[in-house]
């Protein structure tokens, strides 16, 4: 397990309920992981065992707002 951690920048978005997502199978599923927004910032990891490029994204549960993706490779 490879632990990845996601840290940004929402602003506007205070108390927001963000939803890691990931890119498989041609498509963004939920990752089983959210958290909220403090500050104008959110922070969290991941831990994932899938090795080669994983696409990670954040969405705001109420407004279905997306952040920049992002590709972390493992292994």
């Amino acid at each position: 397990m490879q632990q990845i951690d996601l840290t940004g920048t929402y602003q506007g978005g205070e108390g927001a309920i963000l939803q890691v997502q990931r890119f498989e199978n041609g498509a963004w599923s939920d990752f089983p992981v959210t958290m909220s927004v403090s500050g104008g910032t959110f922070a969290t990891y991941v831990q994932t065992s899938r090795t080669g490029p994983n696409k990670f994204r954040v969405v705001d549960t109420d407004s279905d707002v997306v952040s920049n993706e992002l590709t972390v490779t493992v292994g």
